[in-house]
């Protein structure tokens, strides 16, 4: 998927946009829309194009699982995130041992204080360069989140509130929907 966010005309008619994008074996779909500025969505133009079984690759399941007990602000600590994330992971594992659908499973777990902010981001953006189109990325999180006006947000472990501001420091150092979106989107 590739994204062009913001006024890409820039005062212009009209302007040449160009992305490079992985083919696999068989039928891939290529789709094509923009939005005006007032957020109403183009029509959409596809094009297929067929993959030869050259390529064909059986894919990777990468399962990030991540799972906070134990927060540095010890006021918020839970009891059973990492159990529950741990056993989402097996179950995942378990059932793709049984489907075979994909070559390899590779499971990546934070849990506590592993689970920190630059952690839970660093392990997705290392997947932004390893995952390939025929993978598949489940992301798990047990932990504390909260919603805010229209956003969400993954409270990591390195947490700390602070007095008057405490819902906003919380904010500022947890993971927002808009800091997912931008990792999700540089995936193939």
């Amino acid at each position: 998927m590739k994204v062009w966010r913001g006024d890409v005309l820039n005062n212009q008619r009209s302007v040449f946009l160009e992305a490079t994008l992985p083919i696999v074996a068989g039928e891939n779909k290529l789709t094509a829309y923009a939005f005006n500025r007032d957020n109403i969505k183009s029509a959409d133009v596809s094009l297929t194009i067929t993959g030869a079984d050259s390529i064909k690759r059986k894919g990777v399941i990468y399962i990030l699982s991540v799972g906070v007990n134990e927060y540095a602000d010890k006021q918020f600590n839970l009891r059973y995130a990492v159990a529950d994330a741990q056993s989402f992971a097996a179950e995942i594992k378990g059932r793709q041992a049984t489907l075979n659908n994909y070559g390899s499973v590779e499971l990546i777990q934070l849990h506590d204080r592993e689970a920190s902010k630059a952690n839970i981001l660093k392990s997705l953006a290392d997947l932004t360069t390893r995952a390939q189109p025929e993978d598949a990325v489940i992301v798990y999180f047990a932990g504390h989140g909260t919603a805010q006006e229209n956003r969400f947000y993954l409270v990591p472990h390195d947490l700390r509130s602070s007095g008057e501001n405490g819902l906003q420091t919380i904010l500022t150092h947890s993971i927002s929907d808009e800091e997912l979106r931008g990792v999700f989107e540089g995936m193939d």
